[in-house]
C-alpha cells in the first residue's frame, strides 16, 4: 500500500509550509498538494524537485472537489 501525506490549502500561510516541511521527509510515498490555484500548485510542486510530489487542484469546500479526492484516495487505496 502507498502511505500519502494529503495537505489541504497547500498553496499558501500554514499549509505551505507543511508541504515544505514534509517535502524534506521520506515518511510517505507521495505528497498531494491540495488547493485551488492549479499555477500555485505547479510552482510549489516545482520548487520541491520531487516525483512524489503529486499537485491536485480541487476546492474542498464542494461536492465536486471532495468527490475527487475520494475517488482519488478509493482508486490509490493508501496505507492507514
Amino acid at each position: 500500500m502507498t502511505r500519502i501525506a494529503l495537505i489541504t490549502g497547500a498553496t499558501s500561510g500554514i499549509g505551505e509550509q507543511f508541504v515544505r516541511i514534509l517535502a524534506e521527509t521520506q515518511d510517505y510515498d507521495e505528497l498531494w498538494i491540495v488547493g485551488r490555484n492549479r499555477n500555485r500548485l505547479e510552482l510549489l510542486k516545482a520548487e520541491l524537485h520531487t516525483k512524489r510530489t503529486i499537485p491536485v487542484c480541487a476546492d474542498l469546500c464542494t461536492t465536486d472537489g471532495m468527490m475527487l479526492i475520494e475517488s482519488m484516495l478509493k482508486e490509490n487505496q493508501p496505507a492507514i
